[in-house]
């Protein structure tokens, strides 16, 4: 299973929007104001950025193993006991 996740699959595992997953780490200081992973997120490898659907659009993904407790402190709560996050 793939490590790095996007925030709309991180907000499957929650029940919510992408827009949800993406307010929450702003919040708590992981994503800038405007939506880009913090220096910190990026030199701790707790988001990577990989190719999008073309070239020149950067997708960051996010270590759901690292992000999902942050989530979860943010105040976010899982959807489904049952969604692998292992």
């Amino acid at each position: 299973m793939n490590d790095y996740w996007t925030l709309t699959e991180l907000g499957t595992l929650f029940g919510v929007s992408s827009h949800v997953v993406g307010r929450t780490l702003k919040e708590i200081g992981l994503r800038t104001p405007t939506g880009q992973p913090t220096n910190e997120a990026i030199s701790t490898d707790l988001a990577r950025k990989f190719e999008g659907p073309q070239p020149w659009i950067a997708l960051w993904k996010w270590d759901r193993k690292r992000v999902v407790p942050y989530l979860e402190a943010g105040g976010l709560e899982r959807a489904d006991d049952h969604v692998e996050t292992q």
